[in-house]
């Protein structure tokens, strides 16, 4: 009975650690795969507008003795148009009913420029739930600098852009950088080991 209840034990304290965090994207494999088995990648709201542009670069982690990557992210949205773009991961109908919160590495670079702002979406079945990230540190979400810091943010801060949005089959995650919200329109930073944890 003792071996009995310590392999109960063992298989519940294991599943139980497993459930606490979803990773995303750790970005080692250097693939547009995710951790999820989805795709991920960046667009541009408008491709012919040379002006604006999000781009994005694999970079091998030497803090981790070349064993990790993680991902450089440079945009651009200063333009005489309109001017959005940014970063998108499917999560392939990922239930985040158990997650209370979405946490990313993240640092800047201050040559091209941090950020002051960006918006993160979550999207399910044609539904929308936003977060504008303000980089002032007047909220307790974390903030970007220059060296890694982890940003954390309780999903119920997440705004309803238009009726219901289930949180058990959500099919997006979404960075945007906005001309229209942003003061520094061009800039660069690193993301790593994004993930939703309980």
């Amino acid at each position: 009975m003792r071996y009995i209840f310590v392999l109960v034990f063992f298989i519940i304290g294991n599943f139980s650690f497993i459930r606490a965090q979803v990773l995303v994207s750790d970005f080692n494999n250097k693939k547009f795969i995710n951790n999820l088995g989805g795709m991920f990648g960046w667009f541009d709201f408008d491709p012919n507008d040379k002006d604006a542009y999000c781009r994005v670069k694999f970079i091998k982690d030497k803090e981790l003795h070349f064993k990790g990557n993680f991902l450089r992210v440079d945009y651009d949205v200063f333009s005489k148009k309109t001017a959005f773009n940014g970063l998108w991961f499917k999560l392939k109908s990922l239930n985040l009913k158990p997650y209370k919160n979405l946490m990313f590495r993240i640092k800047g670079d201050v040559y091209k420029g941090i950020p002051d702002t960006f918006k993160i979406e979550l999207k399910a079945k044609g539904k929308v739930v936003y977060f504008i990230f303000k980089n002032d540190n007047k909220e307790d979400y974390g903030k970007i600098g220059l060296k890694w810091s982890f940003i954390k943010i309780p999903l119920v801060k997440f705004k309803h852009q238009s009726g219901y949005f289930d949180f058990s089959s959500v099919d997006e995650l979404v960075f945007v950088f906005e001309d229209s919200r942003m003061k520094v329109k061009e800039g660069r930073i690193y993301l790593d080991d994004i993930m939703f944890v309980k």
